[in-house]
C-alpha cells in the first residue's frame, strides 16, 4: 500500500472504536476542510417516517460547495430504503456531496457516492436527474482492502478543484466496474496456477479446466454463504476454518483432501461422519450446517478422477486462495442497476465464468467459445422489453404505457405511483396469473444471467402484486415459485449449467431468512436438473437421423394425461417433494422418453391409418376411380394413370414419414443415451396448452462462420483434414435443423426440395436466431444482444429476408457511444420480435433506434413510449428513430439479377406492387438495381409485382446496409438523398468492380529488395504490387515507394532453362507452395493470368481514419485488399476519381461500410457496398471545373479524415466548427454545389463523416 492508502486503512480501521473522531482525521488526512454543521433543516424536511429513524445529521467537512455528511440512523441495521429517501433530500440541495451512514451505535458505516444521470421526464420532456447510488460498507464484518483503496482515491490533490471535478473524482472512486475487473483478473491468474499446476500432475488438460471451475465455484459460493451466519454466526468461518487447521498438528497439505472434503461433501450434505481427529469446537457446527444438497457440493466423477490420478493441491496454494477471496467484500444484497455496493456481488460469478470459458490453454488466446458476458444494464433492459411486449398481448395494447412504467419503475416513490394506476385500472388480477404462469428461455444460457435478470423482475413485479391483492409469502418461497414455473434454459456447456444453478441457488438464499432446522434438516436447494438442461440447442439429431422437431397434433386425452402428470411430477422433484412418484433423475429421463414414444406410436398409426386408406382408393375398381374425377372428359385411361400415380406418391412419402418414426423409436431405447431433443427435454412445454415459450432471450455464442465446429468434439482429436470434414458435416446439421423448423418457408410443399439454401457462411448466432424464433409460442416475445453484422454483411441476407416476411420486427436497437462487450471484439444490436406468423402485416412499423447515450441512462418509460408511439423518423438528445414498413425494407433489398433490359426500359414497364403481400408471396421480388433512394423511396418503383417479375430471368432478396441506413446515418444522410434524387448513382452501374489480385501464396508471390537481391529474379519476371494504400502519399502518387513486386511469369520451365527465376519456382516447389489448393489448379501454377491488366483506379477494401482512391498513372497491380475500378467509359476516369476522392463519398462509404470488430477502430467495404456505394453522377457536373479542382487535391498528402477536414480528434466535433484544407474544400464544394447543399448542411456532412468515425474510434476504445 502507498502512503495514503495505508492512512486510509488505519483510519477506517478505527471508525467503530473512534468513531466521529476517526471519520474527522479521516477526511482531514485526505485533504478536506473540517465543516461541522448542524443538519436539523434537512431532518424537518424529511418525512415524518424517515425523521424518526434519522438520529443526527451533520456537515462535517468539505471543499467549497462540494459537502461531506454524516447522518447517523437509529436502527441498529442500515437499510438501503432508508438511505435512499435521505439521499433525495440531500441532493435536492446538494448536488456535489458525500453521504455517510452509520447505525445507531456506530459499529456499521455506508460511504454513499450519488452519481447524477440526466433523465428525461413525462410531463414537461425536461432534462432532469437520475440518481446511481454507490456505496461502500464498512463493519466489523467487512474487510478493508478494496473500501480502503477505493476511499484513498477521494484525497484532494488541489484545493483549487472545482464541485464538479471533485464530484467526478468521487463518482469514479466508486466505479463498481473498477472493482469487478481487478478481482477478475486476480481470479484468473488464481486459475491458471491451479489449473496449470493440476495439468502437470495428471497432463489432462480436460480435467485440469473443469475441476479447477468446479473447485472454485465451490470456494465463491460458500464465501456468499457464510455471509448469512449460518455456520457457527459467524461470517469468516472459512478464514477460522482454515486457521484452525493449521493449528490442529494434522498432517501437511492435507487441508484440501481432509478439511475440504468434510465440509463439503458431509457437512453440507447433511451427512456429517464426526471424525475423530476434527477439533471438538467444530464439531456442532459442521453438524448444524445447512443442507446444500443442489449438487454443487456432492462427490461427482470430477472429484473421483482428482482421487484417481492422486492429485494435491498444496496448503501454500490454497494459502493463495485464502488471501485471494480474503482481499474482498462479498455482498448478498441484490444490486439493482441504480443502487449498486462497491463490492463482489453474486453477478460477479457470471462474468467469471462467461470470460473464463474464453480463456485457452494458451494464454494469450481468447474468444475461441464465443462467449462474452452481458453487462447488467443490457440485461435489465432486454427482460424488461421483452416482459412488457408479452405482457401487453395478454392484459391489452391499451396498456402498454402503463406496462412500461410498471415495469421500468426503479425508486420505491416510482414503483408507489405506478402501482396505485394499475390498482385502478383493475390490472393486478391479470397481471398476477400472468407472472404465476408465464415461460421463460435461454436458449445459450452460459452463467444464466438473462435468468437471473427476470427472476429479480419477476420477483420485484410479483412482490408488488401480492401486496396489492393481499397475498402473503416469504420471498424463498417466492423465488422458488418462479424459479420452478417460469425459467429455463439449454447450454451445450457442462460448466455453463452448473455455473447458472449455482446463481440461480444464491438468488434463493441470499436475502433469505430461515429457521435453522429449515436450514439443516430439510434440502435447502431445488433439483434443477429439468430446469437448466445440458445439450445442443441447434442440433437435434441421433446419428443421422434429425430429431428437430416431431409434428404433433391433437394429441389423444391419455398422452395429454401423462404429460400434465410429468410436469407435476418434474415440480415434485424440484421441490425435493418425498411423496413424488419418480426419485430419481434417471427416472424422470424415462418418462420423458416414454412419452416421446407414445407420441411417436400415436404418428405412427395416424400414417398407418391413412396407408390404409389410400390402398383402398388404389384397390377400388376403375370405374370407381373415374367416379372422383371432376372433369370425366378426355382420356380415361390417361387420367386414371395420373389419379394412381398421384396416390401411388402420397403412399410413398408416408411410408418415407413411418420409417423415420421407426428409426426414430429404435434410437431412443436407452433413456440416458438420449441427446437433448427440445420436444422430449420440455415435452410439458411443446405439448402442453402454449405449445412454445413465451419468452425466448439471450446473448447467443458468438463463432465466426469458419470455426464452427461440434461443441461437443475436440480438434485435438481429429487431423487437419478430418477436423475441417467434420465441420462442414456439423454446418450441414445446422442448416438442415432450421430448414426442419420452418419447412414451409424454406421448402417446396409440392416435393420437399429446397427453395432457399442458407449462406454457408451465416455466422453461428444466426442459426440461434432461427431457432430461438421457432421456440415461441403464437404469442412470445422474443429478444437478443448479437453482433450487428448481420445488419449489413453479404449473409445476413438470409435473416433479413425471413424476418421481413415471418416476423414481427419491432425494435432493432444499437449504441454510438457504449459497446455492450468489453472483451469482445464485436460490435452488438439489441433486437426485440415477435413469434413467427404465417403473414406479417405490412402496417407493422420496424423501428430502428440508435441511442445516442449509454443505455444506462435510458432505462425510462417515457423513453420507450416515445420511441413506441412514433410513426416517423424522430430526432431527441437521446436517440434517433427511423420507422420503415415490411414492404419497405423489403423492396430496398431485392434486385434484378440477370437483366437484359436497359435499366429504362425496366423503369418504364414495371408497374406498381399490389403490396407487401404480393412481394412476400413469390421468391421473386425486386425493383430496379439502379435504385438511388436507400430508405424506400427509389426514383420509380415497380407498379406491378406480376408483371415486373416477367421483366427478367430471377428477381431475389440480394440484402440491404440495415445497419449504415438506419441506425449509423445521420439525419444528413436524409437530406441528401431528397436533393439527390436522379443525381447519384450506383458506382456498379457506372464502373466495374473487381477484386485484387488474390495469389494464393504472398509467400512466394511477393518479394521485398532483400529476396530479389537474394535470388537475382529478372526484372522481366517482376511486376510492382500495391499491397495497401498505406504506402501511398497522395491520390497521384508516383508509386516510386512500392517496398514489394510479384513474381509475374506465365512462360513453360523449359522456356526459363538456366534463368534465376526457374531456380526460385523450383524452390517454391520444394517448399511445396505448387500443390496448396490455391494455385495447384492453375497452368503453370506460378503464373497469375496472361489476361491480368492493370486498373485506372484502385480502391480500398478496409476505412480507417484515412481514405484515398488512387489515380494508377503507373498501371500497378493491385493486391487483394483493394478493389480495381474500372469505368465502363474510358472518358471518364479523371472524373470518377475526382467523384470517389470527395468527402461525400467518404460520407457514404462510412455509412454503408461494415464496422470490423468491436475493439478496432477500422471496418471492412465488401465488394458489394464498393458496387452499390452511391456518388454524385459526374455527368451533373462541368468537367473542366471538376478537373481543374482534382488536379490541385490529387498531389497533395492525404491524412486523417479528421485533421483534413480541420478537427482535432481529441475534442467532439460538435464543439469545434470544420475548416477542410483549401484543396480539400475546392473538390467538395463543387461536388456539393451539383447538390444545391446549403452552408449549414455542407458543415453538416463535415460534422457527420468525422463523427462517424471518432464514434468508430471511441467505441473501440470504450470500456
Amino acid at each position: 500500500m502507498d502512503g495514503i492508502h495505508q492512512i486510509t486503512y488505519q483510519l477506517l480501521n478505527e471508525l467503530s472504536i473512534k468513531k466521529e473522531i476517526a471519520l474527522i482525521d479521516l477526511f482531514t488526512q485526505l485533504g478536506y476542510d473540517y465543516q461541522r454543521e448542524d443538519g436539523q433543516i434537512i431532518i424537518q424536511k424529511l418525512a415524518r417516517s424517515q425523521s424518526e429513524v434519522v438520529d443526527k445529521i451533520e456537515f462535517f467537512a468539505g471543499c467549497g460547495d462540494f459537502k461531506i455528511f454524516w447522518i447517523r440512523l437509529k436502527p441498529s441495521e442500515l437499510r438501503r430504503t432508508d438511505e435512499r429517501i435521505i439521499l433525495n433530500q440531500i441532493n435536492q440541495k446538494y448536488p456535489y456531496n458525500l453521504t455517510i451512514f452509520s447505525n445507531s451505535d456506530d459499529t456499521h458505516w455506508d460511504f454513499v457516492n450519488v452519481k447524477l444521470i440526466a433523465d428525461k421526464t413525462e410531463e414537461n420532456q425536461k432534462s432532469e436527474k437520475r440518481k446511481y447510488i454507490r456505496r461502500i460498507r464498512i463493519g466489523e464484518t467487512e474487510r478493508l482492502h478494496t473500501a480502503s483503496e477505493r476511499i484513498s482515491k477521494l484525497q484532494i490533490l488541489d484545493q483549487k478543484v472545482s464541485p464538479l471535478a471533485l464530484q467526478n473524482q468521487h463518482d469514479d472512486a466508486f466505479d463498481v466496474e473498477q472493482v469487478t475487473q481487478r478481482f477478475f483478473d486476480e481470479f484468473v491468474d488464481i486459475f491458471r496456477n491451479i489449473k496449470v499446476d493440476l495439468y502437470k500432475q495428471t497432463k489432462d488438460k480436460a480435467f485440469a479446466h473443469k475441476f479447477t471451475i468446479q473447485f472454485l465455484s465451490r470456494i465463491m459460493f460458500f464465501y456468499f454463504i457464510q455471509k448469512k451466519r449460518w455456520l457457527g454466526d459467524d461470517v469468516e468461518f472459512f478464514k477460522h476454518y482454515w486457521d484452525t487447521y493449521r493449528k490442529s498438528g494434522r498432517p501437511i497439505d492435507s487441508f484440501v483432501s481432509d478439511w475440504l472434503r468434510i465440509l463439503f461433501f458431509e457437512s453440507l450434505n447433511h451427512k456429517y461422519s464426526h471424525p475423530a481427529w476434527m477439533p471438538q469446537e467444530l464439531h456442532a457446527i459442521l453438524h448444524m450446517a445447512p443442507f446444500l444438497n443442489g449438487g454443487l457440493f456432492t462427490q461427482n466423477p470430477k472429484d473421483d478422477a482428482f482421487n484417481d490420478y492422486k492429485c494435491l493441491i498444496t496448503d501454500a496454494q490454497f494459502e493463495n486462495i485464502l488471501n485471494f477471496f480474503q482481499s474482498y467484500n462479498f455482498t448478498i444484497t441484490e444490486d439493482s442497476p441504480i443502487d449498486q455496493e462497491v463490492a463482489v456481488d453474486p453477478e460477479m460469478i457470471g462474468k467469471v465464468y462467461e470470460s473464463l470459458v474464453n480463456v485457452s490453454d494458451e494464454i494469450d488466446e481468447r474468444g475461441e467459445a464465443g462467449v462474452f458476458y452481458t453487462p447488467r444494464t443490457e440485461i435489465r433492459l432486454m427482460c424488461s422489453l421483452a416482459l412488457v411486449d408479452r405482457m401487453t398481448k395478454e392484459i391489452g395494447e391499451e396498456h402498454r404505457n402503463l406496462l412500461y412504467e410498471l415495469i421500468f419503475a426503479f425508486s420505491e416513490d416510482e414503483k408507489n405511483s405506478v402501482d396505485e394506476r394499475v390498482a385502478h385500472h383493475n390490472l393486478w388480477g391479470k397481471i398476477d396469473q400472468f407472472l404465476r404462469t408465464v415461460t421463460i428461455l435461454d436458449p445459450a444460457v452460459g452463467s444464466g444471467s438473462f435468468l437471473v435478470g427476470m427472476l429479480s423482475i419477476i420477483t420485484d413485479l410479483s412482490k408488488r402484486a401480492n401486496n396489492q391483492i393481499g397475498t402473503h409469502e416469504r420471498e424463498y418461497d417466492l423465488k422458488k415459485r418462479i424459479i420452478a414455473n417460469s425459467l429455463y434454459g439449454v447450454d451445450v456447456m457442462e460448466w455453463a449449467v452448473s455455473v447458472c444453478e449455482l446463481r440461480l441457488w444464491l438468488q434463493l438464499v441470499v436475502e433469505t431468512d430461515l429457521k435453522v432446522e429449515e436450514r439443516t434438516l430439510e434440502a435447502l436447494l431445488p433439483n434443477l436438473t429439468f430446469k437448466i438442461r445440458q445439450g445442443d440447442s441447434l442440433v437435434q439429431q441421433i446419428g443421422d437421423l434429425n430429431l428437430t422437431q416431431l409434428k404433433t397434433s391433437n394429441l389423444p386425452s391419455y398422452i395429454k394425461g401423462r404429460i400434465t402428470s410429468l410436469k407435476s411430477e418434474k415440480l415434485k422433484y424440484f421441490f425435493n417433494d418425498k411423496t413424488g412418484k419418480f426419485r430419481t433423475k434417471e427416472s424422470i429421463h424415462r418418462e420423458e422418453v416414454n412419452i416421446f414414444d407414445a407420441i411417436i406410436d400415436h404418428q405412427a398409426d395416424k400414417i398407418r391409418k391413412e396407408i390404409h386408406r389410400i390402398n383402398q382408393i388404389i384397390e377400388q375398381p376403375d370405374f370407381e376411380q373415374l367416379s372422383l374425377l371432376t372433369n370425366e372428359q378426355g382420356d380415361k385411361k390417361e387420367q386414371l394413370n395420373f389419379l394412381r400415380e398421384q396416390y401411388l406418391q402420397a403412399k410413398q412419402a408416408q411410408q418415407t414419414e413411418l420409417e423415420k418414426l421407426h428409426a426414430m423409436r429404435e434410437k431412443l431405447t436407452n433413456p440416458m443415451n438420449v441427446p437433448f431433443v427440445w420436444d422430449i427435454a420440455f415435452v410439458e412445454i411443446f405439448e402442453g396448452d402454449q405449445q412454445g415459450f413465451d419468452i425466448v432471450l439471450g446473448n447467443p455464442p458468438y463463432v465466426r462462420q469458419e470455426l464452427i465446429a461440434d461443441p461437443k468434439e475436440n480438434r485435438e482429436n481429429f487431423s487437419e483434414d478430418a477436423w475441417r470434414e467434420r465441420k462442414r458435416a456439423y454446418k450441414n446439421k445446422l442448416m438442415q435443423s432450421v430448414y426442419e423448423k420452418f419447412p414451409d418457408y424454406f421448402k417446396s410443399k409440392r416435393n420437399d426440395k429446397l427453395l432457399k439454401p442458407l449462406n454457408a457462411k451465416n455466422d453461428l448466432y444466426v442459426y440461434f436466431y432461427l431457432h430461438g424464433l421457432s421456440l415461441l409460442n403464437s404469442q412470445g416475445s422474443f429478444c437478443f444482444v448479437t453482433s450487428n453484422s448481420w445488419l449489413d454483411v453479404g449473409y445476413g441476407r438470409d435473416l433479413q429476408e425471413f424476418l421481413i416476411k415471418n416476423v414481427p420486427i419491432h425494435f432493432i436497437m444499437d449504441n454510438q457511444v457504449k459497446r455492450t462487450f468489453k472483451s469482445a471484439d464485436v460490435n452488438t444490436v439489441i433486437c426485440l420480435f415477435g413469434n413467427p406468423q404465417e403473414k406479417v402485416v405490412n402496417d407493422q412499423r420496424v423501428k430502428f433506434i440508435m441511442f445516442k447515450t449509454p443505455y444506462e441512462y435510458v432505462l425510462e418509460p417515457v423513453i420507450f413510449e416515445e420511441i413506441e408511439s412514433a410513426g416517423e423518423m424522430k430526432t431527441t438528445p437521446e436517440y434517433r428513430i427511423i420507422v420503415k414498413t415490411p414492404l419497405e425494407l423489403l423492396q430496398n433489398g431485392s434486385e434484378i439479377v440477370g437483366r437484359t433490359e436497359s435499366v429504362e426500359n425496366v423503369q418504364t414497364q414495371a408497374k406498381e406492387p399490389n403490396g407487401f403481400d404480393d412481394l412476400c408471396s413469390t421468391n421473386k421480388v425486386s425493383e430496379p438495381v439502379s435504385r438511388t433512394d436507400s430508405v424506400g423511396k427509389s426514383q420509380t418503383k415497380p407498379k406491378n409485382i406480376k408483371d415486373f417479375s416477367n421483366l427478367c430471368s430471377t428477381n431475389n432478396y440480394t440484402g440491404d446496409k440495415w445497419g449504415g441506413k438506419y441506425l449509423r446515418a445521420p439525419d444528413i444522410y436524409y437530406k441528401i438523398l431528397e436533393k439527390g434524387k436522379g443525381k447519384l448513382v450506383r458506382l456498379g452501374d457506372i464502373a466495374e468492380v473487381r477484386f485484387g489480385i488474390k495469389t494464393g501464396a504472398n509467400e512466394f508471390f511477393y518479394l521485398d529488395k532483400d529476396k530479389i537481391a537474394e535470388w537475382g529474379i529478372e526484372e522481366e519476371f517482376l511486376k510492382p504490387v500495391i499491397f495497401s494504400l498505406k504506402e501511398l502519399k497522395c491520390i497521384a502518387d508516383p508509386l516510386v515507394n512500392l517496398t514489394l513486386k510479384m513474381i509475374s511469369c506465365h512462360k513453360d520451365k523449359k522456356e526459363l532453362k538456366n534463368s534465376k527465376v526457374l531456380a526460385y519456382i523450383e524452390w517454391g516447389e520444394k517448399e511445396k507452395f505448387s500443390i496448396r489448393p490455391s494455385v495447384h489448379g492453375r497452368n503453370p501454377w506460378y503464373s497469375l493470368g496472361k489476361h491480368w491488366k492493370a486498373v485506372p483506379l484502385v480502391f480500398p477494401a478496409k476505412v480507417g481514419e484515412r481514405f484515398l482512391v488512387l489515380l494508377n498513372t503507373q498501371q500497378v497491380f493491385e493486391d487483394k485488399k483493394l478493389y480495381g475500378i474500372i469505368p465502363k467509359s474510358n472518358d471518364s476516369v479523371l472524373e470518377l476519381a475526382a467523384i470517389l476522392n470527395s468527402t461525400l463519398t467518404r460520407f457514404f462509404v462510412d455509412l454503408t461500410c461494415r464496422q470490423l470488430t468491436g475493439a478496432q477502430a477500422i471496418a471492412d467495404i465488401d465488394v458489394m457496398v464498393a458496387e452499390n456505394l452511391q456518388i454524385v453522377n459526374p455527368s451533373f457536373i462541368d468537367s473542366k471545373i471538376l478537373l481543374e479542382r482534382f488536379w490541385m487535391l490529387a498531389k497533395d498528402t492525404i491524412g486523417s479524415i479528421l485533421l483534413d477536414c480541420g478537427f482535432d480528434k481529441d475534442k467532439s466535433i460538435r464543439s469545434q466548427h470544420p475548416n477542410p484544407l483549401p484543396d480539400r474544400k475546392a473538390l467538395d464544394d463543387i461536388v456539393f454545389d451539383a447538390l444545391s447543399l446549403t452552408q449549414d448542411e455542407r458543415n453538416e456532412v463535415y460534422w457527420a463523416v468525422c463523427e462517424l468515425v471518432q464514434n468508430r474510434l471511441s467505441k473501440a476504445r470504450s470500456v
